[in-house]
């Protein structure tokens, strides 16, 4: 939720709860002038925007990407396979240079918090 941001940022996360009780991942009310929410996968209901502010949504993925995690029930939400809609679909920012791994993010990034790199597959499978 956001409430009386400004010039706030909320990119590159990762949100995972498809039976929402609230119907929602993301609410902002209220005044958030100048938020930006980008490059965001959100797994589950939409985002409810209530607030009368100025904000930038700008390429965030919202559906239910339960499959696209390693271990979603036990909080693993690591990305897994090659789920086309969210490797590489992110857009660069200059701040997001790491992953939540504080592994490096390319030219080309993902959406959400886990850039998927070849190690990460191959962790997987062991």
């Amino acid at each position: 939720m956001t409430v009386y941001t400004k010039d706030c940022k909320v990119l590159n996360n990762t949100i995972h709860d498809p039976d929402s009780r609230m119907g929602r991942l993301v609410r902002t009310v209220f005044t958030n002038d100048g938020l930006t929410f980008a490059n965001n996968l959100l797994s589950g209901p939409r985002i409810s925007n209530e607030s009368k502010s100025k904000i930038t949504f700008l390429n965030n993925l919202i559906k239910e990407a339960t499959n696209s995690f390693a271990d979603p029930e036990h909080g693993n939400l690591h990305l897994i396979g090659s789920q086309t809609n969210i490797i590489d679909k992110g857009i660069l920012l200059p701040e997001m240079v790491e992953d939540i791994d504080r592994e490096p993010r390319g030219a080309k990034i993902d959406i959400g918090a886990d850039e998927l790199i070849q190690q990460d597959q191959s962790a997987q499978a062991f």
